[in-house]
C-alpha cells in the first residue's frame, strides 16, 4: 500500500512487467484523479508495460494524480 497521506509526500510507480501492480491507500485516505475519486482505502492498477503515475498527497487524507501515462484503473 502507500504510505499514510502526509502533505508533501509523493509516489512515483511505473510497471516494468506485464503484471498488474496495484497501490492501496491507507484506512481513511483516498485517491483522486481529475474529477474522479476512490473510495476510503481505495486503490490504483494497471498492467500494461510502460505505464507511470506520480502521486502528491495534497493534506492527511488526499493523494493526487499530478502526472500519469497510459491507463490506470482507481477504485
Amino acid at each position: 500500500g502507500i504510505a499514510s497521506a502526509v502533505a508533501g509526500l509523493t509516489f512515483t510507480a511505473f510497471v516494468q512487467e506485464a503484471n498488474e501492480i496495484k497501490f492501496t491507500a491507507a484506512a481513511a485516505d483516498t485517491i483522486r484523479n481529475a474529477a474522479s475519486v476512490s473510495a476510503s482505502a481505495g486503490n490504483i492498477r494497471a498492467s500494461t508495460v510502460g505505464n507511470v503515475v506520480v502521486l502528491e498527497c495534497i493534506n492527511t487524507t488526499e493523494w493526487f494524480v499530478k502526472s500519469i501515462i497510459g491507463s490506470w484503473t482507481l477504485t
